[in-house]
């Protein structure tokens, strides 16, 4: 056996055996229960101020503490016929699939048929990678990403609904070089739960949709579940979305639905907000019915760590894990095709929140979900408000000024101070747009230097205006107000990485001036 083969082998190990008391499945006859009247109507009140400050066609939002679960649909499953998303409207689940798919092998594990130990070239003899590590590469190495296969987007790929199709998917990378020895490094690409899913077919001889449906849908009563879009009733679906305009967020539908057999493992997860507020009790309470759906062993492998990426980051069997305060997060984020989705789950309290949208730019799942978890534990929900580049965007293709947006924003802002976001980043996202949207970088660069007389401490401000700059071939502007915001406070969580972008960009920009004019 190789070093690295055993260096991953102890490692996994390890972190499986860490025996997290949140983890033990000791419930006996745990019953669901509602939030109480005066909860609910917080959560309702927040959730329809969230559909009417976000261009948003739908909302779903499912979450669970302790006994008591709550699931709510807002809004439209497509904004074009105003048919509303209802708690048994099939969404596109995106890369939760991953945790979907990994929660129906970890409980056919139990039959032994299946091990995580177990090579991929067991089961699916034709699977290869250029070299031989490939033949080391195991299931747990495809459910935690650590197994080397190389990455692609799978959106790229064109749909195929053949019989083949996943096996078409595993054979396609045959003669690409892995990029890395398994067990070594974690690097996310769907093909990893693809290829898991044709080993499942393969193994069990029978459809992985069929498989989810045995192990995972008909247990726990998600009967608008599946791994198959075709089984839907196509009024039962929610249709993707996207902006349409940028300047005034009206939506559309797009025609492209992002569903391909090929991908079926590692997207091809739906279900309804009903259906997932079954499957997070589960893994939460470890519960289907009175009885308990994976043997301990089972659950603690589901639940567990089981490649540390960073101090406080893992991979587990198809979850992110963050340990933060101590605690166990399972999360998983996706945005894929005009659906953006966020699941986290923290087992030592018992808390689950979902949150979806039919919609898939603009809309981020994330500080949702945080808001509510931060209300589970006893701080208020707060106020959504409408951004006011939206109100600004609208005035601007009303009026193709700069100056009449501007005008609305300090309006408003005398006005309605309460009722709308004026944060710097709702105020920059106006120039952002016209910069990046409709190229206008002139105009951008007037509603930067706003933003900085409202904002004059706005790092992420200074390094619009150098973007707008650069473009304009102002290097000497842009190096300028780069400096300056890196003297400032970080108000935004990607300010380093735009940092050293734009460095790189006047760089660039500076060596071709040079061989421009020798």
């Amino acid at each position: 056996m190789n070093r690295a083969k055993i260096r991953s082998l102890l490692l996994s190990l390890a972190l499986v055996s860490l025996n997290y008391s949140c983890f033990k499945s000791e419930e006996r006859n745990i019953k669901q229960t509602n939030f109480s009247a005066k909860e609910t109507a917080e959560l309702d009140s927040f959730i329809v101020g969230l559909h009417k400050a976000l261009p948003i066609p739908g909302l779903a939002v499912c979450i669970i503490k302790d006994d008591k679960v709550y699931y709510k649909t807002i809004g439209y499953r497509e904004i074009e016929t105003k048919e509303p998303l209802t708690d048994t409207t099939s969404i596109f689940m995106g890369s939760i699939s991953e945790a979907a798919l990994a929660t129906a092998l970890i409980r056919h594990s139990d039959t032994g048929k299946i091990k995580l130990e177990d090579p991929v070239v067991k089961h699916l003899p034709y699977f290869k990678l250029a070299g031989d590590s490939y033949r080391n590469i195991t299931v747990r190495h495809l459910l935690t990403h650590t197994s080397g296969v190389p990455k692609h987007q799978a959106l790229f790929d064109l749909p195929d609904f053949s019989a083949n199709a996943l096996e078409n998917t595993t054979r396609s990378i045959s003669l690409q070089q892995p990029e890395f020895s398994p067990g070594t490094a974690i690097k996310r690409t769907p093909y990893n739960f693809d290829i898991l899913a044709d080993l499942i077919s393969k193994s069990t001889k029978t459809s992985c949709q069929e498989f989810v449906r045995q192990n995972l849908f008909l247990a726990l009563g998600m009967r608008n579940a599946t791994f198959w879009k075709q089984e839907i009733v196509p009024n039962s679906l929610a249709r993707p979305h996207s902006i349409k305009d940028p300047l005034t967020y009206s939506l559309k539908k797009n025609s492209v639905y992002p569903f391909n057999p090929e991908h079926a493992g590692s997207t091809g997860f739906h279900a309804s907000v009903k259906d997932v507020s079954k499957w997070m009790w589960m893994l939460l309470h470890n519960r289907a019915g009175e009885n308990e759906f994976l043997s301990k062993e089972a659950y603690e492998q589901l639940m567990s760590p089981h490649f540390q990426s960073s101090e406080n980051t893992f991979a587990g069997l198809g979850w992110e894990i963050i340990r933060d305060h101590k605690k166990i997060n399972l999360v998983k984020t996706s945005e894929i095709g005009g659906f953006t989705g966020h699941i986290n789950l923290i087992p030592e309290d018992k808390i689950g929140v979902f949150v979806m949208s039919n919609i898939g730019e603009e809309f981020n799942a994330v500080p949702i979900s945080k808001e509510i978890i931060a209300w589970l534990k006893g701080r208020e929900l707060p106020q959504r408000k409408t951004p006011i580049h939206i109100l600004m965007g609208r005035k601007y293709a009303e009026t193709n000024s700069v100056d009449s947006a501007l005008a609305v924003y300090r309006r408003l802002k005398n006005t309605k101070l309460k009722e709308y976001d004026f944060s710097p980043s709702a105020l920059n996202k106006f120039g952002v747009n016209l910069l990046y949207k409709l190229n206008k970088p002139k105009e951008a660069l007037e509603v930067f230097r706003f933003c900085l007389k409202e904002n004059p401490n706005s790092s992420s401000s200074y390094l619009n205006l150098a973007e707008a700059q650069l473009l304009l071939d102002d290097a000497g502007g842009a190096g300028k107000s780069l400096q300056k915001a890196k003297t400032l406070p970080k108000d935004e969580f990607d300010i380093e990485a735009r940092i050293a972008f734009l460095q790189e960009s006047l760089q660039v920009k500076k060596e071709n001036s040079k061989l421009a004019f020798p």
